[in-house]
């Protein structure tokens, strides 16, 4: 199905009561990725019960009901309940971005420490959550390792960072950005900061065809 935001959010608020303004911020969310794409397949990265979950909570740490309202939300325009490794499985892979070989292995407490020596040791906490957010797509498809990484990994990525961690802010006297750390992370793992579309653009026509329905 496609439904705006709007309409997800008052179908929440049938099923939940309440207003539909209620819970129209977490819909948005959702559908964030739309401004990097314009059709269906743009669902890939934040249409998932498992990973799109748990970022939704991260953004919205208030709320205790995002787990119902992403379900309904994917479920809504999918059909089912996908999962981030389903959205992977349905990818040509070989088409997905790639991270350069001098990146491998995937070393999180080297990224840390190199962008430590960027922004300064009073960031640091601040960076290993930049990191850690950009990494959580390992967690929830483990199976396909590194792979994962391109998910967040991508031109979207850094405003995802900036929604969910915040604006830049001043440490010690120095200004530090989590949007902009985000992007040297990933300009660092893939040499560029490869659009969102070369992500979704992998998903098999098969299931372009599924997720438009």
């Amino acid at each position: 199905m496609h439904m705006r935001p709007y309409q997800h959010a008052m179908s929440s608020a049938a099923r939940s009561g309440g207003r539909w303004q209620d819970y129209l911020a977490v819909h948005e969310f959702i559908d964030s990725t739309k401004t990097c794409c314009g059709d269906t397949r743009h669902r890939m990265i934040l249409h998932s019960v498992d990973f799109g979950s748990a970022l939704a909570k991260i953004a919205f740490p208030d709320r205790r009901d995002t787990d119902d309202l992403v379900r309904q939300h994917v479920v809504e325009d999918l059909g089912t309940a996908h999962t981030l490794s389903d959205w992977l499985r349905h990818c040509r892979r070989a088409k997905l971005p790639r991270i350069h070989p001098d990146a491998l292995p995937i070393d999180i407490d080297g990224i840390i420490a190199e962008e430590g020596k960027i922004v300064g040791n009073a960031a640091i906490d601040w960076v290993r959550r930049v990191c850690c957010l950009l990494a959580l797509p390992m967690r929830y498809a483990p199976d396909f390792g590194p792979e994962a990484l391109c998910i967040l990994g991508n031109s979207f990525g850094p405003g995802l960072v900036r929604r969910v961690i915040g604006p830049p802010i001043e440490l010690d006297g120095v200004l530090f950005d989590p949007a902009l750390c985000a992007e040297r992370i990933i300009f660092r793992l893939y040499r560029a900061v490869p659009p969102m579309t070369a992500v979704v653009y992998a998903l098999s026509s098969t299931h372009q065809a599924e997720a438009a329905t």
